[in-house]
């Protein structure tokens, strides 16, 4: 697993990854959302207010048993 890059303490150097300018591990990024998807109203919804408290990314689980 040494070719793949993963977020660890092995080197002293941090390990950021940008999505869409953000840059995670090197920011304060908060990610926000439903845990599961139940439908596109729902989704519109809590996108919405996910946006108005601020937090910067959206997530929502599409499969949950």
């Amino acid at each position: 697993m040494k070719n793949l890059k993963l977020v660890a303490r092995e080197t002293k150097a941090r390990t950021a990854v940008n999505v869409s300018g953000i840059e995670i591990g090197r920011d304060f990024v908060v990610i926000a959302g439903p845990c599961s998807v139940e439908s596109e109203t729902q989704l519109l919804e809590t996108a919405r207010a996910v946006k108005a408290s601020g937090a910067d990314m959206l997530r929502g689980g599409a499969f949950k048993p």
